[in-house]
């Protein structure tokens, strides 16, 4: 699975909000699709008091997402690049930029 559903369990684990997965550029509709998602897995459980990980997710959680490295952090996508050619040089937008 991907690095957003591993940011979903962490947080449904947490107790957290998902203003971290807002600020990563998801939408509320992404963040709906992957919590339907991790439903029909089976790895989190809805109520009407709450979102919590099943003993299921959290085994998904620890299995499949922690390969023993960065165990508990994810990376930021904001900040990702993806991969050029050797020669290729990389300019970042003036939005980008935390120093312009």
């Amino acid at each position: 699975m991907n690095n957003k559903m591993r940011m979903l369990l962490q947080l449904v684990g947490a107790k957290a909000d998902i203003d971290f997965l807002l600020a990563q550029g998801l939408v509320y509709s992404q963040v709906s699709g992957l919590i339907n998602e991790a439903v029909n897995l089976g790895w989190i459980h809805l109520s009407e008091e709450a979102i919590e990980l099943t003993e299921l997710g959290k085994r998904e959680l620890n299995n499949r997402f922690y390969d023993g490295k960065g165990r508990w952090l994810s990376s930021d996508e904001r900040y990702k690049i993806t991969k050029t050619e050797i020669d290729t040089v990389y300019l970042p937008t003036k939005k980008e930029s935390c120093f312009l």
